[in-house]
């Protein structure tokens, strides 16, 4: 649920902060937590490095 809610969260908002992406998803945007780094990592690894690229600290959705 997570990885389509990132997905979907990216796709409207054409790019955003690892922190605006932590609050989009409703955790606080200064949060230790690792799970939404982890959630990046597992759809890179089922879709391919390009899928979330991340640009000057920005994520925005690549290509499959």
């Amino acid at each position: 649920r997570l990885q389509t809610q990132i997905v979907v969260a990216l796709y409207k908002s054409g790019g955003m902060t690892s922190a605006q992406l932590k609050g989009a998803l409703g955790y606080a945007a200064n949060t230790s937590t690792h799970t939404v780094d982890t959630a990046i990592y597992n759809l890179r690894r089922v879709y391919g490095r390009d899928f979330i690229i991340n640009t000057n600290g920005v994520y925005s959705l690549g290509r499959i």
